[in-house]
């Protein structure tokens, strides 16, 4: 990342500044700090990088006694979140709408105006990186606004390469800015960079008595400068992160800054390690060894837990054996596809993809579960049958399957009797090996029948969404862990060319860290891809 040559960076001047690892209990400990310094819920603002961390920052917090509920925590959000409750933004003025309200989002309205290609994602900038042209102008800006550059300096942004490359250039740049500023103005609404932009023009800071900045090491310059002008009116400020951990150059991260600019009364080392076993950590720390960055000194709270490495034709078989839950971790957005491929044909449940289960595959497979158990232990007509199931049986088959109208499946019943609704033929049809057979070509796609059959023929058990499979991308899993994670060690030749050496060694350590127990990194599937080619920081770990 390059910084704004002309501005003096601050320093952050803070009460505690802890430093720990992956898996060390960073935000655990910072609670507990918290915790001991009795502040009440109102008097603290407590600050992470995501919308996803700051619900289990939040968590934590009514944990610790601090608050009852995260109700009482007004400021306990990203930092983005924290400026909009202290300058009272208002919610619809938000520029990316409101499904749950219905409202749309307009930013979709303003590149659809103007035939630009953009991708809807939401309100979270920090999960993946972008693809499509209206997203990457939008990735710029943020860069700029973080890194505290001039509009004209775009070009040394490192996504200005890809902006170019789906077709951008300076004018394209310069034209949609001023139009973006013009339209926002126009219609009254703000962005997160509107905020961020909001406090760095203040002068005051929010009215709390301690500020907790969680993943301290993704700020970027503009965050930090934000950060140190609090510093000096709040009393108590307490700093967390792991520079090996900063993985979002693309929008103006710097983890020089955590290092060099802040300065702390007492400084925390946290040493030991609670999620990662001692034997799986070998990988992430090979891949520290190789881009030389500082490699902590841990103690294992586990000793042993599994990190195999394999050939990418033995996945199917492993996906079919084994039915928990798991992540699996990718580089690039494009690569998401051929892993729901996979999942689809052994029939695990999943989301992180177009093809994602939905309630209505939930649905399904769940009613001719229960119907077919029903059968195994001596099939009783009488038996019970929730009204989700019902409905969803009722938008896939025909009416002359059913003993009443459909229309009649109404939400007065939360369970029916599964002989008053359904129709002999249409459970011996259940209970045939093709259930879905005669289906509605209106009710249901030819994909989610895949999806709904595979699951039937390898799971044995009801499915929720706690059985889900999460295809991610690395930045997406920043955060988050999981018992079992499958890493895909390819990247790409353009990341291999374009990327920073340093920050792309991040990226892979934090893939490498996110499981619990079991680390399977995966090698060829995507060998046919001339594109992809596997990372260099995984090649120095073998495996077994």
């Amino acid at each position: 990342m390059q910084l704004a040559k002309q501005i003096a960076i601050p320093t952050i001047e803070c009460t505690i500044r802890i430093w720990g690892g992956p898996g060390s209990g960073k935000t655990s400990y910072a609670t507990q700090i918290v915790q001991s310094y009795g502040v009440s819920p109102s008097e603290l603002a407590a600050l992470t990088l995501r919308k996803k961390m700051a619900d289990d920052l939040a968590r934590k917090l009514t944990q610790q006694g601090i608050a009852d509920s995260s109700d009482e925590l007004p400021y306990c959000s990203t930092m983005h979140g924290v400026i909009r409750r202290w300058f009272d933004f208002p919610s619809d003025a938000s520029i990316y709408g409101n499904r749950e309200a219905g409202t749309p989002n307009l930013q979709k309205a303003f590149f659809e105006e103007r035939r630009i290609p953009f991708n809807e994602s939401g309100e979270d900038i920090f999960g993946t990186i972008p693809d499509k042209l209206g997203n990457l102008f939008l990735a710029l800006r943020t860069w700029l606004i973080h890194t505290m550059h001039k509009p004209q300096e775009w070009g040394k942004a490192p996504l200005a390469a890809e902006f170019i490359r789906h077709g951008g250039g300076h004018r394209l740049f310069m034209r949609l800015l001023k139009e973006y500023e013009d339209f926002k103005l126009d219609n009254d609404l703000w962005d997160f960079d509107d905020l961020i932009l909001a406090a760095l023009r203040s002068d005051q800071a929010p009215p709390v008595k301690l500020v907790l900045v969680d993943e301290c090491q993704d700020n970027s310059l503009a965050m930090h400068t934000i950060t140190a002008e609090w510093a000096q009116k709040i009393p108590i400020v307490i700093l967390a992160g792991d520079p090996n951990q900063s993985i979002y150059g693309f929008l103006g991260s710097d983890p020089k800054l955590f290092w060099n600019h802040t300065k702390a009364r007492k400084e925390i080392n946290l040493e030991k390690c609670f999620r990662i076993p001692e034997n799986t950590w070998e990988v992430a720390k090979s891949i520290l060894e190789a881009s030389r960055h500082p490699v902590p000194d841990f103690k294992f709270d586990k000793k042993e837990g599994i990190v195999k490495r394999i050939a990418a034709h033995k996945l199917l078989d492993i996906l079919r054996q084994h039915p928990w839950p798991a992540f699996h971790l990718v580089r690039a957005n494009f690569q998401r596809e051929r892993i729901a491929e996979l999942l689809i044909k052994v029939g695990r449940p999943f989301k992180g993809y177009a093809s994602r289960w939905t309630d209505a595959d939930f649905h399904l497979y769940n009613a001719i579960f229960e119907i077919r158990k029903y059968a195994e232990n001596g099939f009783d007509s009488e038996k019970l049958i929730p009204l989700p199931y019902l409905k969803r049986l009722a938008e896939v088959f025909p009416k002359q399957f059913f003993n009443c109208k459909k229309n009649e499946i109404t939400s007065e019943w939360e369970w029916k009797e599964i002989h008053k609704v359904l129709k002999p033929l249409l459970i011996s049809r259940l209970l045939s090996p093709d259930p879905l057979a005669h289906t509605l070509k209106s009710g249901i796609s030819e994909t989610q029948k895949l999806k709904v059959v595979n699951a039937l023929r390898y799971n044995d058990r009801k499915l929720t969404e706690a059985d889900l499979h999460r295809i991610m991308t690395i930045h997406e899993a920043k955060g988050l862990e999981c018992d079992t994670v499958f890493l895909y060690s390819e990247w790409t030749r353009k990341i291999k060319h374009e990327a920073n050496f340093r920050e792309e060694a991040r990226v892979w350590f934090v893939g490498a860290t996110r499981h619990r127990h079991m680390l399977i990194i995966v090698d060829g599937l995507f060998s046919d891809f001339l594109a992809c080619e596997t990372c260099p920081f995984l090649r120095r770990w073998e495996g077994d």
